[in-house]
């Protein structure tokens, strides 16, 4: 038989709402027709100028929460005050351009209930209007997710699902001085304190347009998560790092070109450095990190081969290598005679 709803998990779904009139019905409808019926859904009107009010208001349910404000505040905001409103055991977000998948809820708290020490799900999504992606699929690994935590944003947004006590236990709210990466900020946080995961099902529809935060406010975006990007590194350094510091290894590990201005042996006595910090914090396998760097450390050297043997040698030396791992040999050989050729 199964379980009433009174003996299922409360799921509060947190919604800031802004001037979303075009799609706010079919997100608010994704909600609402979710096969998990035991949520809360708090929407969060921002001081809305078009018709937004009046199509949040035209629904009649138990379980919505319907908060209008006059005054436009920011999404950051709105979210924060979601959080401090939510009741359930679950906070889940969604944004009012996207659209929910009818099982979303039913999976993701299927997974929590089952995986007491993650504190939050994502999921793969499918893109509306996105002009090369149609299918967006993420790690799903905790080790995995952590392990790239430098070099991409680990879930979209709209998609997670946390655990409420996790956020409360640590006192994590979403930051003011990222808006427009919050949501990387707060997962950075979150990936220190919990585990995390995505399930490999395209549970969410990501709307692309104009009008999205990511949109307008590009530049503020970009700043910002450059300046997400250092503070990992200096987490993982356990010191500032410097700005160098942090262009150069985002040229290495985001596969930029701009490693190339700097000599191989500039590069690593940053590269070697990390790895070991990296390896001392033990936050994913020995053999998960050590590949990952190697990987990376091949990709660089090729792009350095004009400096010769003096590449290979450095090559030869890096502390994160399985030397008893074929594709080592291999990468040495290729590397070898592409020096000896430049």
């Amino acid at each position: 038989m199964a379980p009433s709803v009174d003996q299922t998990p409360l799921v509060s779904v947190v919604m800031p709402v802004y001037n979303a009139e075009q799609y706010l019905r079919e997100a608010m409808e994704s909600i609402l027709a979710q096969t998990y019926q035991h949520f809360e859904f708090i929407i969060l009107n921002d001081g809305s100028t078009d018709s937004s009010k009046e199509i949040i208001d035209s629904y009649e349910d138990s379980r919505l929460v319907k908060v209008h404000h006059t005054t436009n505040m920011n999404y950051v905001v709105r979210l924060n005050e979601g959080l401090e409103r939510a009741q359930g055991k679950y906070v889940a977000r969604m944004d009012s351009d996207d659209i929910a998948h009818p099982d979303r809820f039913a999976k993701q708290v299927a997974f929590l209930e089952k995986n007491p020490d993650y504190g939050i799900c994502g999921s793969w999504f499918e893109t509306i209007n996105h002009p090369t992606e149609s299918h967006v699929e993420n790690y799903t690994a905790h080790e995995d997710l952590v392990l790239h935590l430098f070099d991409r944003v680990p879930f979209a947004h709209p998609s997670v699902m946390m655990r409420a006590q996790v956020l409360k236990e640590h006192r994590l709210e979403y930051s003011n001085d990222f808006a427009g990466t919050e949501d990387y900020h707060l997962w950075v946080r979150l990936s220190r304190v919990t585990k995390m995961a995505n399930l490999p099902e395209h549970l969410l529809k990501y709307r692309f347009h104009e009008h999205q935060v990511s949109t307008l406010h590009a530049d503020a975006q970009k700043k910002h998560t450059y300046n997400i990007r250092k503070s990992i590194l200096s987490y993982w350094m356990e010191t500032e790092a410097t700005d160098e510091m942090t262009a150069h290894m985002l040229d290495i590990f985001w596969q930029g070109k701009d490693a190339l201005e700097v000599p191989i042996g500039q590069l690593q006595s940053w590269v070697y450095p990390l790895f070991l910090q990296r390896r001392k914090h033990q936050e994913v396998p020995l053999a998960l990190l050590k590949d990952y760097f190697s990987a990376h450390w091949y990709r660089v050297s090729m792009m350095h081969k004009q400096e010769g043997l003096t590449v290979f040698r450095t090559f030869l030396k890096a502390p994160f290598h399985t030397y008893s791992q074929p594709q080592f040999w291999l990468r040495s050989a290729k590397l070898l005679v592409r020096t000896i050729l430049r």
